[in-house]
């Protein structure tokens, strides 16, 4: 009898719950079930790193737009928002501010190499360029100010790379900044960055990468770290270069032909570990142009002339 009533009691407590979004979503029938509808946020929303909770990637504020991915048949729904982080949502009752990328001031630097977003409230663009000493990159002081959301000021040093790898470094501001090319633990690869002061710093590239990536960092007592996100959102539409199958969401496998157009959804970043001083496999899901969903582990090694394994003309190395 009172298992019974447990078991009733959390039914009328899901039944009761607020929904998270303006749209119904509905648990899956399988582990997980590709959804990919627009929506708008309901209440405020953690984004979070597990199905269950688990640590914060983002917060989403309600009303906000808002993309559901993937459900698994829990109900537990993986979300990105607007700027393409991902996260399992839960209704947020924390109080913490949402992120906000919104209404910041763009500057850019060396030929429309460096974009930046920040806040003038917080924030000073500096629009430095530092003289070429022999053979080392150019050096670009962009933006001066209060990044981590406390009195301390920082300083954001960038420069090309020497073969186009573009990059940035948090440095603490005062008397002994390199006047070179200094690279450390808070150096970002990259060339687009947003830094709204609140000691949240995002960054938008696809330099020495295989795909365009949208990332979060935290800037604490002088030092950056990184955010995990459960998945890496891509959402690019692309072909595959020879055939291939996906491993079907629905259990079953489905056939990809070369020249055929897919739809990349996302990454699993964390389904193949990566072992040290190797390359580091993705895992991506694909939508093919029947409309099957599944997993497939790109070749991003081998060439055609090598007998290579699945190629998709968009995962490639954005680099040298």
């Amino acid at each position: 009898m009172q298992k019974t009533l447990i078991v009733l009691a959390l039914i009328a407590m899901q039944a009761n719950a607020a929904p998270l979004f303006h749209d119904n979503i509905a648990a899956g029938k399988r582990p997980l079930t590709y959804i990919g509808k627009n929506t708008k946020a309901a209440t405020t929303l953690a984004l979070t790193q597990k199905t269950d909770g688990g640590d914060t990637v983002a917060r989403v504020a309600a009303g906000s737009p808002v993309t559901v991915l993937l459900v698994d048949n829990k109900g537990h729904a993986l979300v990105k928002n607007i700027f393409g982080l991902t996260g399992w949502a839960q209704a947020d009752t924390s109080g913490a501010p949402v992120d906000k990328l919104d209404g910041l001031q763009k500057a850019e630097m060396a030929k429309n190499t460096f974009f930046f977003y920040f806040d003038p409230a917080n924030s000073k663009f500096l629009n430095e360029t530092l003289p070429i000493k022999g053979d080392r990159p150019e050096i670009y002081r962009a933006l001066r100010g209060k990044f981590a959301g406390d009195d301390k000021e920082y300083l954001l040093q960038c420069d090309e790379g020497m073969s186009a790898d573009p990059n940035c470094t948090i440095l603490p501001a005062g008397d002994n900044i390199p006047d070179g090319p200094y690279y450390g633990d808070n150096t970002l690869n990259g060339e687009t960055y947003y830094i709204p002061g609140n000691g949240y710093i995002y960054t938008d590239t696809r330099a020495n990468l295989f795909y365009q990536t949208r990332s979060k960092y935290v800037l604490q007592d002088g030092k950056l770290s990184k955010i995990k996100q459960p998945y890496q959102y891509i959402g690019v539409n692309s072909k595959a270069q020879n055939s291939f199958k996906l491993d079907g969401l629905d259990g079953k496998k489905h056939a990809v032909k070369k020249g055929e157009k897919v739809h990349i959804i996302l990454d699993d970043p964390y389904a193949i570990p990566c072992k040290e001083d190797s390359l580091c496999n993705i895992k991506l899901l694909l939508k093919n142009s029947h409309g099957n969903i599944g997993w497939v582990v790109p070749d991003l090694v081998n060439s055609e002339y090598e007998n290579p394994g699945p190629k998709i003309e968009y995962i490639r190395f954005y680099g040298d």
